[in-house]
């Protein structure tokens, strides 16, 4: 939107029919908090106005060529907010899933290992100065990797195989 357009303030008392002119509005955050500046087509004029957080989380939901009609509603004595409705077809968008991520960083990784090593230990009831035997650090091991690969969301998870595996497949 041209910074040089004259912005306009809502109509409190009337029905405010815009056309959205672009996919998201300008952002930014000054003293007062964040501002949100609508390009918007009203009465066939391109102008603009500033939207608080609460009606840009309303108005958020529909891109470029949207139009609705804003309105502010009293929903308690005293107390009003503003409310968004699709004219003329509008639709609001599709929301994007958000994009996480799976694969963990070395140092993510080495913490995760440390505080399943910790609780291997603890579940197999290790005291401070306890002597292990190979077969007790091949259990605690085991029980380790096991969880890491569950904390870590692995898909394959090892099971212990051998006889003293509980019946649940649960290695500990």
């Amino acid at each position: 939107m041209d910074q040089n357009k004259d912005t306009f303030k809502l109509n409190p008392t009337n029905p405010n029919v815009v056309e959205l002119l672009y996919p998201q509005p300008k952002e930014g955050t000054n003293s007062y908090g964040n501002w949100y500046l609508y390009g918007v087509r009203k009465d066939g004029i391109e102008t603009g106005f500033f939207a608080t957080d609460a009606l840009h989380k309303k108005l958020s939901v529909y891109g470029q060529g949207a139009k609705v009609s804003i309105t502010k509603e009293e929903y308690a004595p005293g107390k009003s907010a503003w409310t968004v409705q699709p004219l003329e077809g509008t639709q609001p968008q599709a929301v994007a899933p958000v994009a996480t991520s799976t694969t963990v960083d070395n140092r993510t990784h080495d913490i995760h290992k440390q505080v399943c090593l910790k609780l291997a230990v603890e579940l197999f009831g290790v005291k401070k100065g306890d002597m292990l035997s190979d077969t007790d650090m091949v259990t605690i091991d085991t029980n380790m990797q096991t969880l890491l690969s569950i904390l870590e969301s692995e898909e394959k998870v090892k099971h212990l195989t051998n006889s003293d595996a509980p019946q649940d497949g649960m290695p500990f």
